[in-house]
């Protein structure tokens, strides 16, 4: 209802605020479990904003993130990881949307079946460097990820029976 007023009523509104309320929006129809409806909104805004720039980049977090938590809470995984990759690697270092982007990569490259040694050893290496590891939430998620993929280890490597 509040994106039709905001449609009936563009004069009232500038295209910043009609850009927030669809941001909303999508995070909205995400939280119902309407991906696919929230991810072709997230995909209308993620160029909106990439068309202002003349790098063609977009920049808005909220759009860029919502976008990529779409992709993979439709196991679209591939998709989800190159999204979040480009999060991380543009991201404040150490900064919570940094953690989160790596956490999603990593866990996107689980799903994919990547190679599970080089991923406990980014968490490893990552720990090393910053034990916080973006807070306690955030590390509490990577601890379970690592033991995840120690007791996968430990199933493949033991002899079938």
């Amino acid at each position: 209802q509040l994106w039709s007023w905001a449609e009936q009523h563009k004069e009232m509104l500038d295209d910043s605020r009609r850009y927030q309320i669809r941001l909303k929006l999508a995070r909205a129809y995400r939280d119902a479990g309407m991906l696919e409806k929230a991810l072709r909104l997230y995909d209308a805004l993620v160029a909106e904003d990439a068309a202002k720039w003349p790098d063609g980049r977009a920049r808005n977090a909220e759009a860029l993130t919502g976008q990529a938590e779409t992709l993979f809470s439709l196991a679209r995984h591939t998709e989800a990881r190159d999204a979040f990759l480009r999060i991380w690697q543009r991201a404040e270092p150490r900064s919570k949307l940094w953690w989160r982007a790596l956490l999603r990569t990593l866990q996107c490259s689980v799903r994919l079946g990547e190679d599970r040694s080089k991923i406990l050893k980014s968490i490893r290496l990552h720990r090393r460097l910053w034990p916080d590891m973006g807070g306690p939430e955030l590390r509490k998620q990577f601890d379970a990820l690592y033991e995840q993929l120690l007791e996968q280890r430990a199933k493949t490597s033991q002899p079938a029976r």
